[in-house]
């Protein structure tokens, strides 16, 4: 059996898909949810949300994440789900999550169960388990938001086969959103992976107009990695697309559909 190893230095993880703020700081962004990302953040005005998400990584055409989502959020408690692929034919990872979180006050608490399948070849099938998640967000100020989320806090691993286990993500992050100025909001985020290392970001995002926002940031994770994208409003509907340019790898594209209600 080959397996093949694919280092997306940019995300948080390589299984986990790229969250909706720029160069993933979302943490403590609660304007908008994005699944695998801290579920304390799924406390939208919105009562509905679905999105459809797609990655291509380094322009190959097999390497890429489609993921769908969708949530309800209500004065009881919110609830959210998502599925994301990664992969090909022969190798392929995929997670499922379903997401509850209730908001405090200040305070918002969220907990996830994150389903987590690999498919390695004929041979192997596919190997499954189930991690937890947990995650919260303080309003300090008006302006300013902390966010925490651990994903996998007992260092669960999936056995492929009798001598290949393969290490899941077990991450602590912890984040600062800053609306400092009305239509302008600054986020720095820092994160552990217990089997990996040490991931930080900052994102500035600008709202010039309602249809239409600028987002720039930049992550370090063994590599600088710059990243650039804008959005489009519409209505009930949101467009994003992001692009990061890795150093040695080369550019990673995210692109994104979303519809709120």
């Amino acid at each position: 059996m080959a397996l093949c190893v694919v280092v997306c230095y940019a995300q948080i993880a390589d299984i986990i898909p790229s969250s909706v703020s720029i160069a993933n700081t979302g943490t403590a962004y609660t304007a908008r949810w994005t699944a695998f990302q801290n579920p304390a953040t799924l406390v939208q005005e919105e009562q509905w949300q679905a999105d459809l998400q797609y990655e291509n990584k380094f322009l190959s055409k097999v390497l890429h994440t489609a993921s769908v989502q969708a949530a309800n959020c209500n004065k009881y408690v919110n609830v959210g789900a998502g599925y994301t692929f990664f992969g090909y034919a022969g190798w392929n990872e995929m997670l499922a999550t379903v997401v509850l979180s209730r908001s405090f006050g200040r305070f918002s608490l969220g907990v996830a169960a994150d389903f987590i399948a690999i498919y390695a070849g004929n041979e192997s099938g596919y190997r499954c388990t189930a991690v937890p998640q947990l995650g919260m967000t303080v309003l300090l100020t008006r302006k300013l938001t902390l966010g925490f989320q651990m994903m996998n806090p007992f260092l669960q691993s999936l056995k492929l086969e009798d001598d290949i286990k393969r290490e899941l993500p077990s991450i602590y992050s912890l984040g600062l959103d800053w609306a400092f100025i009305e239509k302008m909001r600054l986020a720095v985020q820092v994160d552990y992976d217990v089997n990996d290392t040490f991931r930080a970001a900052i994102g500035y995002e600008w709202q010039p107009l309602t249809e239409f926002g600028i987002k720039a940031g930049c992550s370090y994770r063994k590599y600088f990695i710059p990243a650039f994208g804008v959005d489009l409003r519409f209505s009930y509907f949101t467009f994003d697309i992001t692009a990061e340019w890795h150093p040695v790898l080369g550019v990673n594209l995210y692109g994104r559909i979303g519809f709120s209600k």
